[in-house]
């Protein structure tokens, strides 16, 4: 879901898939109009929006509260596999550190047995 059902005319972000990817492209208005006129698609929308914010309150207050090595520890405890099967260059940019960065803190956390 990207921003058009949320009253966007226009897309502000790109998509990149690291794997292969089934995408679903439809009208926002139908989409809505469905959701709108079920109550299970709606009740099933509510909490897909639900735990949306829940995550972009999360990822927000990691960036607030935690450091780059503690957003690190936290995303290979929540996210095992994908620490053992995605490059070290998106997982940097999805803490918000660069490459380089990433690979000190992985050193230092192998110095220091974290």
């Amino acid at each position: 879901m990207d921003e058009g059902m949320f009253g966007y005319s226009e897309s502000l972000s790109e998509w990149e898939t690291l794997e292969e990817t089934t995408l679903m492209v439809f009208s926002v208005e139908q989409i809505k109009h469905l959701i709108y006129e079920d109550d299970l698609l709606k009740n099933a929308y509510m909490l897909l929006l639900e735990n949306a914010l829940r995550y972009k309150i999360y990822r927000e207050n990691g960036f607030l509260v935690e450091n780059a090595t503690e957003r690190y520890i936290h995303f290979m405890k929540l996210y095992p596999e994908i620490c053992a099967n995605v490059k070290l260059y998106y997982i940097a940019s999805y803490l918000g550190i660069a490459p380089e960065y990433l690979s000190r803190i992985r050193k230092n956390m192998k110095e220091t047995k974290i």
